[in-house]
């Protein structure tokens, strides 16, 4: 089973933590308009990702790595709508 991510911030502690598997993750699709992932990186390790930052930086660095973070915003596009889940299934 693949699963979308609708908010760079929410989806990442779950893979963090194990209840999502980083290999059925097909993207993460953010809001966001951060110039680089390393300003997204600084701004997110402050404030959502404190818990298991050692891990949660390599899997953020990884989906990174592997295109599998976008900011449609930086390109004109429109965010993705929010719903009660932030994981999608396909």
């Amino acid at each position: 089973m693949q699963v979308v991510g609708m908010s760079i911030s929410r989806c990442i502690p779950p893979l963090a933590h194990g209840v999502i598997s980083v290999e059925s993750v097909e993207k993460i699709v953010g809001g966001t308009a951060f110039k680089s992932y390393q300003d997204l990186w600084e701004h997110y390790s402050a404030t959502y990702w404190q818990d298991r930052i050692i891990r949660t930086r390599k899997i953020f660095l990884d989906l990174v790595e592997a295109g599998k973070i976008e900011q449609p915003r930086l390109t004109g596009g429109t965010p993705p709508h929010f719903h009660r889940r932030d994981l999608e299934t396909r």
